[in-house]
């Protein structure tokens, strides 16, 4: 281990090793199923045959809750058959987070004085190991969090290259397999990205209307549309308890630990609360960016916050923390720079977000600390760090 940390690309080595390594695991322990990217490839296999895509009573619990057109990416897929693609998408992944983490580390490390092999090895390693579990179940249940945390990397860097097409296409991709990419809709307009928003707008519509290639006819597209708007409305009805244990949202972890809880006592004081909550975090941010003009490159930071926001935002799965690996990663190069204090609250921070594994902590703790929220407390210090290591950066820089 320690003679591939000092190796070119060493963090790369140890990722498909470990890729690997969990692949042959779940092999020859039979629990290669992947669940989820079954789904996928069900709804796509059900979309080329012109059949029903919602609400399919056979499949149980494993049911299709995405946009129609989302269903289209995984046609590829059906001419190898349901066991190849099974590998073919693991490894598409495990491609897809190198291709991620590498592109991310190239743009931070881009105007920086010369750093080791062993520096970055180090920091993307640890960047890894922090999300180890959730890096692991994206893998085994066949999941696509990685592969939207990886098109909001390429979005951060269509958006430092200046390639507003590029920015709009990925976007316009993105919310149709979940719609946590509308995050940055916001962002683009107070950056002024006119021609990016557009470019998003243009690209949602055309993406939009895709289905109409097997369903051919509006009736049959906004039928499609409408059964998946009321697979929503049933999902989400599920997901509004905001006292519920392991609702990792800002908007539950604050009501939970807070007085807040004896106010919330009807769904217009819950909603009123949240969009309380939602505004503090929009000045919050604008600040955040305020804080950042004297940088070189303050979309990085800023991009980040973003994409770490969205399982604090969004009631979704434990995995979907995945999505503050950017910020890690960011946190991680940054190291250096820091005080003492912060440093600290990296370490605590991505140990609260890496820990609760059910193979390392047992079942009864796992459950335990999935449902007190670890995951978000590790976001919160991660946050505290990246707010006010950028308000230290700014007061330096006016001094310096």
């Amino acid at each position: 281990m320690r003679k591939i940390l000092y190796r070119k690309n060493g963090w790369l080595i140890i990722l498909i090793l470990f890729s690997l390594i969990s692949l042959f695991g779940e092999v020859i322990n039979d629990r290669f199923q992947m669940v989820d990217f079954e789904v996928y490839y069900r709804t796509a296999e059900r979309m080329v045959h012109h059949q029903d895509i919602y609400r399919i009573q056979s499949d149980g619990h494993f049911v299709f809750k995405y946009a129609p057109s989302s269903a289209i990416f995984f046609i590829p897929f059906l001419l190898f058959g349901f066991g190849m693609s099974k590998y073919i998408f693991w490894l598409a992944i495990t491609v897809a987070l190198a291709w991620g983490l590498s592109t991310l580390a190239f743009f931070i490390l881009k105007n920086k004085d010369s750093i080791s092999n062993k520096s970055i090895n180090f920091a993307l390693f640890f960047s890894i190991l922090a999300v180890v579990p959730h890096i692991h179940l994206e893998w085994h249940l066949g999941q696509v969090n990685i592969i939207l945390m990886v098109l909001y990397i390429g979005v951060l860097k269509y958006l430092l290259e200046d390639n507003d097409i590029g920015v709009g296409i990925l976007l316009g991709i993105s919310i149709f397999i979940k719609p946590f990419g509308l995050i940055f809709l916001p962002y683009l307009i107070v950056k002024k990205k006119l021609r990016a928003t557009m470019y998003f707008v243009l690209a949602s519509v055309v993406i939009g209307v895709l289905p109409i290639l097997f369903y051919p006819s509006w009736g049959e597209l906004m039928g499609l549309y409408g059964a998946w708007i009321s697979e929503l409305q049933i999902e989400l009805a599920s997901k509004q308890n905001l006292l519920k244990d392991a609702n990792h949202t800002l908007f539950s972890v604050v009501a939970r630990y807070s007085p807040v809880q004896f106010l919330l006592v009807d769904k217009t004081a819950e909603k009123i609360y949240q969009f309380i909550l939602l505004g503090f975090l929009g000045i919050g941010f604008l600040k955040y960016i305020r804080w950042g003009k004297s940088l070189t490159l303050p979309i990085i930071g800023e991009s980040v916050i973003l994409i770490s926001w969205i399982p604090l935002l969004a009631f979704t799965s434990q995995n979907a923390f995945i999505f503050t690996l950017p910020l890690i990663v960011y946190l991680i190069f940054n190291f250096p720079q820091m005080e003492k204090w912060m440093k600290v609250l990296i370490v605590m921070g991505s140990f609260c977000i890496g820990i609760n594994m059910h193979d390392v902590v047992g079942g009864d703790v796992h459950v335990y600390l999935k449902n007190i929220s670890i995951y978000t407390f590790g976001s919160i210090m991660l946050l505290t760090v990246a707010f006010l290591f950028r308000k230290k950066s700014m007061v330096e820089n006016e001094f310096s």
